[in-house]
Parts: structure tokens; sequence; C-alpha cells
């Protein structure tokens, strides 16, 4: 029986516009009253979160940065940052395709900052700079594309670093910590007190692929992208239509 389920925001659990509807609020509140949990896999920020969510609803436990930040089941937080060493790295070879890059952004602790890409030499010295220090300083490093046809070359690059390179939709590359990925990150949020099998994970994109490919039942919306839904044990409507109104009525029927 699933007595857990995650979601993710954009593209999901949000309509285009970015609201939440009230068919999927009731739905996740009546999910909540039968004592099962619902949780928010992201790789927003916690302010995007909370500011998307507009407190009609309380998640059980919510997965920020693609894993880097974990507010677990009990109210923990944990935090899953990228080693210096890999995120120099990472920012050497943004750095190397500036030219292709409309944005790039650093994560840390929880707060996302543009980089400068008009003065490239100052700010590569800066972050330089910091990243000598041994500590982790950065939960997520991220850039948004100018053409998403490069998007696949960038990828190719990063995989190749010990990180983990994602993407959120065809224009955004997003870089969590080694093994640093949505479905860790719920399985330190449920605090090993369920097992992944009941678990029903709901995603759209690149992101969501090890959480959905990873769980008792990996669920594809109908706008996800060609390979989540290849990767997924069902596909139910698109963001637009009530997805997760329609999976919780029907995982509650069963």
């Amino acid at each position: 029986m699933i007595k857990v389920i995650c979601s993710d925001l954009d593209g999901t659990l949000l309509n285009d516009d970015e609201t939440l509807s009230e068919r999927n609020v009731a739905g996740i509140k009546r999910w909540q009253k039968q004592g099962r949990l619902f949780g928010i896999t992201s790789g927003r920020q916690l302010t995007g979160v909370r500011r998307a969510l507009v407190n009609k609803f309380v998640p059980d436990f919510i997965v920020c940065l693609n894993g880097g930040r974990v507010q677990t089941i009990t109210g923990q937080v944990i935090w899953n940052r990228i080693e210096n060493a890999a995120a120099a790295e990472v920012l050497s070879v943004m750095f190397s395709h500036a030219d292709r890059l409309d944005k790039l952004m650093v994560t840390e602790n929880g707060a996302t900052a543009s980089v400068d890409l008009q003065h490239q030499a100052v700010a590569w010295g800066k972050l330089a700079d910091r990243l000598h220090d041994p500590k982790p300083i950065f939960e997520k490093i991220s850039a948004r594309l100018k053409d998403d046809s490069y998007s696949h070359i960038l990828l190719d690059e990063l995989t190749k670093l010990p990180v983990s390179p994602s993407w959120s939709d065809r224009f955004f590359i997003e870089v969590a910590g080694q093994n640093v990925n949505k479905l860790n990150g719920l399985k330190q949020a449920l605090e090993n007190s369920i097992s992944i099998d009941q678990v029903a994970a709901i995603g759209d994109y690149g992101n969501d692929l090890y959480i959905v490919k990873g769980v008792g039942c990996g669920i594809a919306v109908a706008n996800a992208s060609d390979q989540l839904k290849r990767a997924a044990d069902l596909v139910t409507l698109s963001n637009n239509d009530d997805a997760i109104a329609q999976v919780i009525h029907d995982l509650l029927k069963e």
C-alpha cells in the first residue's frame, strides 16, 4: 500500500501559471487526513517552495534544491553540499561555456545569487578564493542556457565530474553534490521509517528521473519529458488538469 506521495512543484503540482489548483489542495488534505504523508521534492530553494504553496497546506517533508536541503518528517534539517573542489571544476566548465549561458547561479545556505558573466575574470577570482575553504559552500550550481540544443553538450562534460548534474526543463542545467538527488533526499526525509516501496513520486523532467525510477510507484504527468514517461510506471493527467488530485483519488480508491 502506498503511504507516501511526493511531488515536484513546477510542471507537476503547479499549473503553468505557477498556481495551486483548489482540487489539488483538497486532494492533498484528504490524503493527509487518512494518516498518510505528502511531501514536496523540488529544485527550488525553500523560499520558492513556500511562496508557491501560499500556506494552502503544510507538507509533511520538503526536499529542496534537488536534495541539497532536506526537511525531514520530524522537522530536522539536513544540508547536502557540493565539495568545494568539485564546485570549482563545475564553475570552470560553466565559465568555459559562458557565451552559451544566459545566466549562472550559485546557491549558498538556501539562497540563490547570480554570477556576473559580464566580468568573468573578477567573478571567477572571487569564487575561486572562496572555494579554497575546506568546508563545502554551495548546495547547487545552475545555469540557464541561451539555446536548449546545447544542453546535452554541457551535461556530457558535467557528468564526468564528481557531482550530480540534471536538467529541470529544456533550458536549465542544475548541479548538486555527488549522489545528491531527490531520491536520496527523500530517503533522508523519511528517516528510514517508511519503506521506499510504499512511496509514489510524481514529476515532469530530468531532475525527477532518479526518484521516479527508485520508488514503489513512479508517475509522470502528461506534460513530462519523453525520457521521464519511459522511466515511469504510469502516466497521469497534465499539471493543468489537477494531476495530483487524480493520483490521490486513484490511490485512495485502490
